[in-house]
């Protein structure tokens, strides 16, 4: 609704129209470019070392945000119980409680090994 300023209300119901506009434009390559695309700005590091900062699009995270929350509900019970991460509530802290249990019953022959990867995206120079 246009408020009387002229200008857009933040209404639910324009948000999730301005959103379904987002997410069906971002098919065109053109507007992708602008959506995907974000503001770079340098930042000076104490050092002396510049530290980039992308500020991206606002419109185009919450759409995403919101057509996250979507699939996140109509999908993490269909993947239960193999994972916990995502769309279940405390489900990381299931998963240490449910480990430590196994460990302290663990016969003598057996070991649980756990895996860590990192995040190759901050570990290449770029």
């Amino acid at each position: 609704m246009v408020g009387k300023s002229g200008m857009l209300e933040p209404k639910s119901g324009n948000i999730i129209i301005i959103i379904i506009i987002i997410i069906i434009l971002t098919r065109k390559s053109l507007v992708s470019a602008i959506v995907f695309g974000g503001r770079l700005i340098a930042l000076g590091k104490k050092d002396g070392g510049v530290r980039p900062i992308t500020v991206s699009y606002t419109l185009r995270r919450l759409a995403a945000k919101c057509a996250n929350n979507h699939v996140i509900e109509k999908r993490s019970k269909a993947l239960q119980p193999q994972q916990l991460g995502v769309g279940v509530a405390g489900g990381a802290e299931a998963a240490v409680h449910a480990v430590r249990r196994l460990v302290s019953n663990l016969p003598k022959d057996n070991v649980v090994v756990k895996l860590d990867f990192s995040n190759a995206f901050n570990c290449i120079r770029q």
